[in-house]
């Protein structure tokens, strides 16, 4: 008795130590008629710079005094009901732990802070880790079908699965597009001029007419108190559990929504503290993947992009790109737009 008790406890124990994989979920409150929103811009293009793909970042866009085609895809993504409980912008939740904080100075009221709270939850042992794909399911490249899996390290909780589709490279003409920014005449502050982050939109206009708009949600399951059924009620450590939910490209919104630089995100969103316990985001394989014929009856997934001489980056970019897929094969893709 006492043997079984013991290899079930370091069984346990191997398994907890195991989970190491701990990614962090910002979700921004900004808008494109916000001024003050380009410090959030700018925490978060530094945050991703220092954390890479152990920060998930959603930018959610309020209609600030007039909708915009990212306000409208936001509210259509299910963020209405959070956004109503915004006061101000810029804001963010990391983890949707308690109180809104600035995307840019945390909980302080100056300086690049925001690292602090993002340092906090990584420094937290995940209950489990997270493993997902998507894959294109129409000939019209609308339809997205994301597969999760689920490999938990302790007993008990009560847990279910939060879905976002994101969307980056969101460009358009026109005012609804423009950023303002109320750090164009702030050059002769010192503290701004000595901020390497804030310094450059000193430089930039009262309006910024050609920001490229990234993280934006575009359609989302369960993304207030999670969806149900998602994951059973009772949890047992070792255990792995799969589910799968289908969502949409919303380019009845906006018709210019660029499908290579589509990224589902999974949250694991635990319903006794409503905060999220770890996160998971993967690309959606550009279109022209799904052409790919193989031997086998899967397609195989884009697993990175080089440049032509061998500079790995985050999308494919205009013109000739080196694609590596999953079954190890690599092929020359043109991108013309």
């Amino acid at each position: 008795m006492k043997r079984i008790y013991l290899f079930s406890f370091l069984t346990i124990l191997s398994l907890a130590l195991c989970a190491q994989t701990k990614r962090v979920v910002e979700e921004e409150f900004t808008g494109t008629h916000c001024g003050w929103c380009v410090r959030g811009i700018a925490g978060i293009e530094a945050s991703k710079q220092k954390y890479g793909d152990r920060l998930i970042v959603i930018a959610v866009h309020g209609d600030v005094y007039d909708p915009t085609p990212m306000s409208e895809l936001s509210e259509k993504a299910g963020y209405d009901a959070i956004l109503s409980s915004i006061q101000g912008f810029p804001a963010c939740k990391i983890d949707r732990q308690a109180g809104v904080l600035d995307p840019y100075f945390g909980r302080a009221s100056s300086g690049y802070h925001i690292t602090e709270e993002i340092d906090e939850q990584l420094s937290k042992t995940p209950p489990a880790d997270l493993t997902a794909t998507a894959s294109w399911k129409d000939a019209n490249f609308t339809e997205i079908e994301v597969k999760t899996n689920v490999n938990f390290y302790q007993s008990g909780g009560n847990y279910r699965l939060i879905y976002v589709l994101t969307a980056d490279s969101l460009k358009g003409k026109g005012s609804a597009w423009y950023q303002l920014n109320y750090y164009y005449n702030m050059d002769d502050d010192p503290e701004i001029k000595n901020d390497p982050n804030l310094a450059p939109y000193t430089k930039e206009s009262k309006y910024i007419k050609n920001m490229s708009y990234n993280y934006v949600p575009i359609d989302s399951k369960g993304v207030f108190k999670g969806l149900e059924g998602s994951l059973p009620e009772t949890i047992t450590a070792g255990s792995s559990y799969e589910h799968s939910v289908d969502m949409r490209v919303r380019t009845d919104i906006f018709s210019n929504i660029r499908k290579e630089y589509l990224h589902a995100v999974v949250m694991l969103f635990n319903r006794q503290t409503s905060q999220i316990d770890n996160a998971i985001q993967i690309d959606v394989p550009p279109p022209y993947v799904t052409e790919i014929n193989t031997t086998s009856n899967q397609t195989p997934m884009v697993t990175a992009y080089y440049t032509l001489d061998g500079r790995r980056i985050s999308h494919p970019q205009r013109g000739l790109n080196i694609l590596r897929f999953s079954d190890g094969s690599t092929r020359k893709v043109i991108v013309t737009e």
